[in-house]
């Protein structure tokens, strides 16, 4: 909960008034509403997210390697580092 010291100047009355605003609702533009729609569109299937699949597959890779490389008390580095 906001409170007087979370905003410096401010009394917790003025704060509790400013948290009661209603909120103005602006109708989104054409232009935003087509742009959620592309996006709504591209992550709706999980085949299109292929670039993603495959970063995230990279990086596994790589942390994989550097655990290899690093090594542990029980396995040693497969470069003796």
């Amino acid at each position: 909960m906001l409170n007087a010291a979370t905003q410096p100047g401010k009394s917790p009355r003025s704060l509790h008034k400013e948290i009661e605003k209603p909120l103005q609702a602006e109708q989104p533009s054409q232009e935003l509403i087509e742009a959620a729609q592309k996006i709504v569109k591209k992550e709706k299937s999980n085949l299109l997210n292929y670039k993603c699949h495959i970063m995230c597959t990279v990086e596994l890779a790589v942390l994989f390697l550097v655990n290899l490389m690093r090594g542990s008390k029980k396995n040693p580095s497969i470069i003796n580092i």
